[in-house]
């Protein structure tokens, strides 16, 4: 689905999955806060770039998880399909594995990237989903802290970072 159409069905509910899905993690660093809202505005209102949803809904029609990517063109020419958000209404990594086989399963990409930080219930899903570490790959952190009495925020164990979060344009 694209972002526009899966707001139309599942509105309602985007909002009551994200707030369970956030609740339920482990905070392991700086995050942005998710809602509805915020997911919007990322997602739905990039002027150049297109995000689609796989949406996976129970026998009931209830909506039990979500993910958000897109695609681009990568290494070779091949297609490869950018995980940047996932979340699921009742967080586990067996319901995680549920929602990304099931994209997987419908994707027509060469191959899937995501980043979760380690320590995460979305790591461990994706670990155990076949998704490896790509050796050599990395970010250049750039901060100025502006008080003593928090993270470092110059190390990159101190966020907690989807590629949503990370892409440039």
């Amino acid at each position: 689905l694209e972002w526009p159409e899966f707001i139309g069905r599942y509105a309602a509910e985007i909002d009551e999955v994200v707030q369970a899905h956030e609740q339920s993690r482990l905070r392991v660093g700086y995050r942005t806060i998710r809602d509805l809202h915020y997911l919007d505005w990322r997602y739905g209102s990039h002027p150049d770039v297109r995000y689609g949803v796989h949406a996976l809904a129970g026998d009931s029609g209830r909506l039990d998880g979500f993910l958000v990517a897109r695609s681009a063109r990568g290494a070779r020419g091949l297609t490869a399909l950018v995980l940047t958000e996932v979340f699921v209404r009742e967080p586990s990594t067996r319901s995680l594995r549920r929602l990304l086989r099931s994209a997987m399963r419908a994707s027509g990409g060469d191959y899937w990237m995501a980043h979760a930080r380690k320590g995460t219930l979305e790591h461990a899903a994706l670990r155990r989903s076949g998704f490896v570490h790509a050796p050599g790959r990395g970010y250049t952190w750039t901060a100025l802290p502006l008080r003593d009495d928090i993270p470092d925020p110059t190390r990159p164990d101190a966020w907690d970072l989807t590629l949503g979060e990370m892409e440039i344009f």
